[in-house]
């Protein structure tokens, strides 16, 4: 009888949780990041970092989120450009979950506060200004924080957090539902750009219908199927001409919100122009419209 084969795969360290998780914006933290990494073990050790312990082939959104909501202190490398970028700001939150799930509870204490912020590390910009966290909860801007460039306090205090704490970010958050829930909404996100700024851009009318923001989520193939098609497989704007197309559907189907999304989201890939007409007007009133769109192209 033939003795079953075991699997010779070498489990990865990227495949187990790690204890901390660093979260830092790359264009100008990625030097002190990479050095408390290494500190700390490598990619061999205690934290995850995300240029250095994802393996080829993976996915990238997804071993973030579970590698973040595994992590038992996340380490915020907090300068001037970590609040400007998306993805930062999504890892911030998560961090912050379990302190907004007891923030839901009434009556909770200053201590029960004051565990559910413990699990969260910053690393000031070396002479930043003390303003840097004011965004945040009162608890996190009254504490001394070290500066990025002193990797062997930050150590020390990683250490001494991971000694006196307990659960990952997941566990503390206390409900598997909510966690559930935080993971979606991350994965979802990271399949789409965020709303874009449109001010300076040529665009008809000025005050265009918002975006849902975060609140739009289930479309995000949708709306790369619109881009692929009109941009992507349009290869060079310059040499090519511009690309027409239609969304189709029964009433009910979210095209008008679709077709808003993506202006929103992929509107600064066409500089001349974005124009939004609702043609669901009297001819008259239509035509106004057109009108107006050509004295913006033609003043």
């Amino acid at each position: 009888m033939a003795t079953p084969r075991r699997s010779s795969r070498k489990k990865s360290r990227a495949d187990l949780p790690h204890s901390v998780f660093i979260s830092y914006a790359r264009k100008t933290s990625r030097k002190p990041a990479e050095k408390l990494h290494r500190k700390l073990g490598g990619e061999s050790g205690l934290a995850f970092l995300d240029t250095s312990d994802i393996e080829a082939g993976q996915h990238f959104p997804k071993i973030l989120v579970e590698a973040l909501l595994d992590a038992v202190v996340v380490v915020v490398f907090a300068d001037e450009t970590y609040f400007k970028r998306w993805y930062c700001l999504r890892e911030l939150r998560t961090a912050l979950a379990p302190f907004e799930a007891l923030l839901r509870r009434s009556g909770a204490s200053e201590q029960q506060k004051v565990a559910a912020l413990s699990h969260i590390v910053f690393a000031l910009p070396p002479g930043g200004p003390a303003n840097m966290l004011h965004g945040l909860p009162s608890l996190v801007r009254q504490g001394s924080w070290p500066s990025a460039d002193q990797t062997a306090t930050l150590v020390q205090l990683i250490k001494t957090r991971l000694s006196s704490i307990g659960p990952s970010i997941r566990a503390d958050i206390g409900n598997d539902q909510a966690a559930d829930m935080i993971r979606a909404t991350l994965l979802e996100e990271s399949a789409l750009p965020p709303p874009m700024n449109l001010t300076g851009m040529t665009r008809f009318p000025l005050s265009l219908p918002g975006s849902l923001g975060e609140g739009f989520v289930g479309r995000a193939d949708d709306l790369w199927r619109i881009h692929f098609a009109l941009f992507t497989m349009r290869g060079e704007p310059a040499a090519s001409a511009a690309l027409s197309g239609a969304l189709e559907g029964g009433g009910g189907f979210g095209k008008t919100r679709l077709a808003l999304e993506y202006l929103h989201r992929f509107g600064s890939h066409y500089p001349g122009g974005l124009f939004w007409v609702d043609a669901d007007v009297s001819e008259e009133a239509l035509q106004e419209r057109f009108h107006s769109i050509l004295r913006v192209l033609k003043p």
